[in-house]
Order: structure tokens, then C-alpha cells, then sequence
């Protein structure tokens, strides 16, 4: 992974913590389908209390994920939005 997308995707991880009110599992666990930017908001699995919800999508992470997606456009088999750049798959909590 290069440097210029690992500063993206840090961006676009911290955006996603802080503007969204997201936890690291929350975020680890994302697909690229659970970003709807029609209606600006993200559906989270297995969030707090194992329950699935929905949370806001500001405009300014929406931006930064999609800057992410020009420059690495990812296409994972699984559709992760956050992958590991040493190894093919995605990133966990623990990884961060």
C-alpha cells in the first residue's frame, strides 16, 4: 500500500471514529456496501450491544472516502472497506 493511500485511509478512519461516533471494531468490520451516500449514512453490524444501527455520514468523510476510493479502489472478493496493506485482507481492532 502506498503512503499517499495509508494517509488516506488513516484520515478516513479517524473521520469515521470522531465524526461518526464509530469504535475501531465498528470501523474494522465496515463493507463498502454499508456506506450509503444517498441517504449520508452508514449501517454498522454488529455494533454496541451486538445490534445492527445506522449513524450519520458527514459530508467531509464522505469526501475523504471517496478520495480513498480513486486513488486505491478497493475490490476486495468480500467488499471490506478497510484492508490490511502487508496482507489480503481486512484490518480488525487488533491490527490497529
Amino acid at each position: 500500500m502506498s503512503l499517499d493511500m495509508q494517509m488516506w485511509s488513516v484520515k478516513a478512519f479517524f473521520q469515521l471514529a470522531y465524526g461518526a461516533g464509530l469504535r475501531a471494531g465498528e470501523i474494522a468490520s465496515l463493507h463498502i456496501k454499508d456506506i450509503d451516500s444517498k441517504s449520508m449514512r452508514i449501517y454498522v453490524r454488529t455494533g454496541k450491544g451486538r445490534e445492527d444501527h445506522y449513524n450519520v455520514l458527514s459530508d467531509e468523510c464522505l469526501c475523504t472516502l471517496r478520495e480513498c476510493w480513486s486513488i486505491y479502489c478497493p475490490k476486495p472478493p468480500e467488499g471490506w472497506l478497510f484492508m490490511d496493506g502487508c496482507e489480503n485482507k481486512h484490518i480488525t481492532s487488533g491490527s490497529l
